[in-house]
């Protein structure tokens, strides 16, 4: 639910606008993904380097799916919805699911969003794979978390700013691990058997008086056999 409800939200919200008209970036998306690759390499020598692999992966898109408005815009569509449903998972995983499903949900229906989902930019996926990274790490999943950073820098060498982000999470959670080692090691200790030590003087004095007691118990038996022996 924390992924699919806003997935979906975001879906519909952004499919909104994807058929209005195509505008200058855009434009250039087509142009790059549709040069032959000669032309494309001495683009890409001059301007938009950082944007390759999206226009390579364009390239392929558009040879399955054709080069219509909605065919070139459809990719952003499903990376920001998959970002909204990201972001649900990650207020679910950080709070509360209700949380996530509010996030991801707001998420979803935030102008700015919807507005790079309808166009045939790399933007979406920069953001989705952002997302990515930070369920990863809170995962500990070191694989997935190095191909997701990948990814984000494939997407938009900016969008690795996204790594400062990680920086607290890290601190909080080798925190919360120190914490909790101290905690299990006082636990040890405090179960551990007691030294010999640490047993209470009491018992020793208690010992003392009672060895003492039973030297004059003796010693009086002795003086009242003697008197006995004694003749009148």
């Amino acid at each position: 639910m924390t992924f699919v409800i806003p997935f979906l939200l975001a879906l519909g919200v952004g499919a909104i606008g994807i058929t209005r008209q195509a505008w200058r970036d855009e434009h250039a998306t087509w142009w790059a993904a549709t040069i032959p690759l000669r032309d494309l390499s001495d683009l890409l020598s001059r301007v938009d380097i950082v944007l390759a692999p999206y226009y390579l992966f364009m390239r392929g898109w558009i040879a399955i799916f054709g080069d219509s408005v909605v065919a070139l815009r459809l990719p952003s569509l499903i990376a920001m919805a998959t970002a909204a449903g990201l972001t649900g998972v990650l207020g679910a995983r950080l709070y509360h699911p209700w949380v996530g499903l509010t996030a991801g949900s707001l998420f979803a229906v935030i102008p700015s969003v919807s507005r790079y989902a309808e166009e045939a930019r790399p933007y979406a996926f920069a953001i989705c794979f952002a997302i990515a990274t930070v369920l990863a790490l809170l995962a500990r999943r070191w694989v997935l978390l190095a191909i997701f950073v990948t990814l984000t820098g494939l997407a938009h060498l900016v969008a690795l700013t996204v790594l400062l982000a990680h920086l607290p999470l890290i601190l909080h959670r080798r925190t919360s691990t120190t914490a909790a080692r101290s905690s299990r090691f006082r636990g040890i200790r405090g179960h551990a058997a007691p030294d010999s030590n640490d047993f209470p003087e009491s018992a020793t004095i208690t010992a003392a008086p009672t060895g003492v007691e039973a030297g004059k118990a003796g010693a009086a038996t002795a003086v009242a056999q003697g008197d006995a022996a004694a003749p009148p």
